[in-house]
């Protein structure tokens, strides 16, 4: 009787540490209270500075912002030509970013605070030999990735300009701080020598926090 009395015991310890689990990831994945219009925090429109390292700094911020590639190489492309793709009022239509395979990743860097209820926007495509899948994630320390939480994070790119949004409203860990990492990971094609996936008009945007 002792041994049965033991084993039930167990059972619901088990059961009551398995709900409590999923209640903190329900509650953890609660979007943060914001309120106001969106406000555009960071741009890169690569119309500004076309060399290999000013492509890596956005052309409107109001913190810290950069990306970071691992790639064999980066450069300046012909843009979007007509900005029907993630238009950006007052910025005609001019160069793109450029990432050539072998491709590994591209790691939108920014600062989000005061702001929550995150959203990132971008034109894209490829060319005929570019990656076909851009798999979404996103980081608090640049070491730790994860895609939990981010609805549609697998892009498809295709060989004609799309705008792509990725909303981060389910993801209130990167609010309101220092750096947040938004990693695009390349794949399906990414390994080749040739082909390139191309980048315009990146915007991330977000919502004042609820004092």
């Amino acid at each position: 009787m002792t041994r049965n009395f033991f084993y039930v015991i167990l059972i619901a310890l088990t059961a009551f540490s398995s709900c409590t689990k999923d209640r903190d990831t329900d509650i953890s994945f609660t979007p943060i209270a914001t309120e106001g219009p969106y406000v555009r925090l960071h741009v890169w429109d690569f119309n500004q500075d076309r060399s290999k390292e000013g492509l890596l700094e956005p052309a409107v911020s109001f913190d810290f912002a950069r990306l970071a590639i691992q790639a064999s190489d980066w450069d300046g492309a012909e843009g979007t030509l007509v900005n029907i793709a993630n238009e950006i009022d007052s910025v005609p239509p001019g160069n793109a970013l450029r990432v050539r395979n072998p491709s590994q990743y591209m790691d939108i860097m920014f600062s989000t605070m005061g702001y929550g209820s995150i959203r990132v926007s971008y034109a894209g495509m490829r060319t005929n030999n570019g990656a076909k899948s851009q798999q979404i994630s996103f980081s608090t320390d640049g070491v730790n990735f994860s895609s939990y939480g981010i609805q549609n994070f697998v892009i498809e790119p295709d060989t004609d300009w799309r705008r792509f949004e990725i909303d981060l409203n389910t993801v209130p860990a990167i609010a309101n701080v220092s750096i947040a990492y938004l990693r695009i990971t390349f794949a399906d094609g990414n390994n080749g020598d040739s082909g390139n996936n191309r980048f315009d008009n990146i915007i991330v945007e977000g919502r004042k926090l609820s004092e």
